[in-house]
């Protein structure tokens, strides 16, 4: 919240203009009335337009970025009523008229134009870029003190003295008709909802007309004056001394009523489910538009005689002070986003975690088959054992991370690699697969550790080789055995400066082979080694092949340690297939296919968590349309959060579904 204080005394009739705030400003003793312009961004004035001999008769109006402004003379018998269009951003006057008469009526914008009441049962109309002023048309029993024109479906609708109200066709500038009710005063500008014309009296009555034939369709009667109007399409609201009602557009019937110690004299604010109401009883209300239900309240240090106007900024409140106020709408007023899904058990859920009921909240989700909401309530509950197979069976990437950080907690290597796995496998990214890698060799699980590498490989275009080791025979004591390495770049870049070497209690002068250069993905070569055991028995031999992964990159080692037996006497020693066997495994890769899930696994979550996406994109989008800026600013960032990520996963689907179509073909 933030409060602004303005440099005059506030009128009722202020308008907002994008970040933008225009208030009419009363003159007294010391200062001229004035128009100023609050920028809530910057947080100071932006303008100020000062009317020395005239003092405003508001409201104002916004059109066409432009700011309209009624003035009318300081002598009650002054004929210096003027219109004056600001630029909205700088406050400079682009055109004005001035009339020649006592007073004008408030504008109404139509089009490229804006319509007024003046003096002598005449109105007039303006163009708004040029200030072009045509008129005036005729019209008998017209009063320009009255109340504003109000437009809609090529009509206008014009408040005229002794209860008229009459029906102007636009384009011929002729009357359609003309209604006259018993009450003879009215007391704002009429609103128009559906095909109905309602306008309020000042005896209380409030009665609808049907816009074509200017029919009666029905009336109410409040028993106090009714200042303004406001509708959403199927209600009316209607503030004045008792609070504010809402009656069915239809029939007029009262639907709800909010009782106030004090009068509201400002209309109602509509935005969406919600009504904004500002009273004399220095308070702010949002009521549920459905019932009435006060939704939350604000109180304010004076009374209020200007609706809550709606801004990118939140609301701004304007008292009868000076006083300036942004507020933002609590949360907790707003139904959640999820109301709009198909899934309404999750604000149910939601309502019972708030509650204190968090196992009954997760039992309900677990039930409607909400694997990861139910897990996460679990979790909150401390119920651990239960949260983690539900992540597991939502197969998402958040389910996988919690069930991958639950295993952690618990020291569940294997299964915290696995779940790792499982999450790299959905995100397909080199830094998740890693995580698995470094998972997997903690747990002592080589070759599902290279399976990892291999993926790393393939997503940061690194060389992945494969080794085979062909010994001659098995090793004697004293003796010289020849090892050849065959060497396989399966992966998807060039190996630089391959070479091997050997270590343990060994000699010869080929431990370590010469670097052969370069090795191309889809190609092979050998490398040989040739070893003299120095001592017999059991005992340790660690064979490795070191490449760069790129040019002048990161040195890269594949290798294997395994004990081998070396013989007394060559009768003795190992059969070269045992020895071949022992370092083949050992330097063994799980095949992708026995490693991965398929393909047609990963795509079906992918195309669950689209579903969802999808369904909680469009309330989210929904919400926003229907709250905008009352709604909070984190519904922004999730909006962007989700269609980010919903671009991720369709490209990882059509990444998919191209690789297993080629597959296929």
């Amino acid at each position: 919240m933030a409060t602004h204080k303005l440099e005059g005394e506030v009128m009722p009739g202020a308008v907002a203009a994008g970040a933008l705030v225009c208030v009419p400003l009363s003159a007294d003793e010391e200062a001229a009335a004035s128009v100023v312009a609050w920028d809530l961004k910057q947080k100071r004035e932006r303008w100020r337009h000062t009317t020395p001999e005239a003092v405003i008769n508001p409201p104002l109006v916004q059109a066409d970025s432009l700011v309209l402004v009624v003035t009318q003379s300081r002598d009650p018998l002054g004929k210096k009523a003027t219109l004056c269009a600001l630029g909205q951003e700088e406050g400079e006057p682009v055109w004005c008229w001035s009339s020649g008469m006592r007073a004008l009526s408030a504008p109404c914008p139509v089009g490229e134009r804006v319509w007024l009441v003046g003096d002598r049962n005449t109105l007039w109309s303006v163009g708004l870029k040029d200030g072009e002023v045509s008129g005036p048309v005729e019209i008998q029993d017209l009063a320009r003190h009255i109340a504003a024109p109000a437009a809609a479906a090529g009509h206008l609708f014009i408040p005229a003295r002794n209860g008229q109200l009459v029906a102007l066709d636009l384009e011929s500038r002729q009357v359609v008709w003309r209604y006259r009710h018993q009450s003879r005063s009215w007391s704002g500008t009429p609103i128009v909802v559906g095909a109905t014309v309602i306008t309020p009296f000042t005896d209380g009555h409030v009665i609808a007309l049907d816009l074509d034939t200017g029919a009666l369709r029905w009336q109410q009667r409040l028993h106090a004056q009714v200042p303004a109007l406001a509708g959403d399409g199927d209600r009316v609201f209607a503030g004045y001394h008792r609070g504010v009602v809402a009656l069915n557009a239809e029939d007029g019937k009262v639907l709800w009523e909010m009782p106030s110690e004090r009068r509201v004299s400002a209309p109602p604010t509509v935005y969406g489910d919600m009504v904004l109401v500002a009273g004399h009883d220095h308070l702010v209300r949002g009521l549920r538009a459905s019932d009435g239900e006060e939704l939350w309240r604000w109180q304010g240090d004076r009374r209020f005689e200007t609706p809550p106007l709606l801004t990118p900024e939140g609301l701004a409140l304007l008292d009868a002070g000076d006083k300036l106020t942004v507020l933002r709408v609590p949360l907790s007023s707003l139904p959640p986003p999820e109301a709009l899904t198909a899934k309404p058990w999750r604000v149910e859920a939601t309502q019972l975690a708030r509650a204190g009921k968090v196992r009954e909240a997760a039992a309900m989700l677990e039930e409607k088959g909400d694997f990861f909401a139910a897990a996460e309530l679990w979790a909150a509950a401390g119920e651990e054992d239960r949260a983690v197979p539900l992540c597991e069976q939502a197969d998402t990437e958040l389910g996988w991370q919690k069930a991958a950080a639950i295993y952690r907690r618990r020291d569940d290597v294997v299964a915290m690699a696995i779940a790792l796995q499982r999450l790299a496998e959905l995100r397909d990214d080199a830094d998740a697969w890693d995580a698995a890698r470094r998972a997997y060799q903690e747990a002592g699980m080589r070759k599902e550790a290279a399976a990892c590498w291999r993926e790393i490989c393939r997503l940061r275009k690194y060389p992945f080789i494969r080794i085979e080791v062909e010994p001659d025979a098995g090793f004697v004591k004293g003796q010289y055995n020849t090892i050849r390495l065959k060497v396989t770049n399966e992966g998807y870049g060039v190996a630089y400066m391959l070479s091997a070497r050997a270590s343990g209690p060994f000699g010869g002068e080929d431990m370590q082979s010469q670097a052969i250069g370069n090795l191309a993905p889809g190609h092979s070569t050998e490398l040989e080694l040739a070893l003299i055991p120095e001592v017999a028995g059991r005992v340790p031999l660690h064979l490795e092949v070191s490449f760069l992964l790129q040019r002048n990159g990161e040195l890269h080692t594949v290798s294997a340690r395994e004990i081998v037996p070396v013989a007394s006497t060559a009768a003795l020693s190992q059969p070269a297939a045992e020895l071949r066997e022992t370092y083949n495994a050992a330097f063994d890769v799980a095949s992708r296919e026995d490693f991965r899930r398929s393909s047609n696994d990963i795509m079906a979550s992918y195309r669950r968590q689209l579903e969802d996406i999808g369904e909680r994109l469009a309330a989210y989008r929904e919400y926003q349309a229907r709250y905008g800026m009352l709604a909070p600013p984190e519904i922004g960032l999730e909006i962007r959060r989700m269609e980010e990520e919903k671009v991720v996963l369709e490209r990882k689907l059509d990444a998919l579904l191209a690789e297993t179509g080629s597959a296929s073909g």
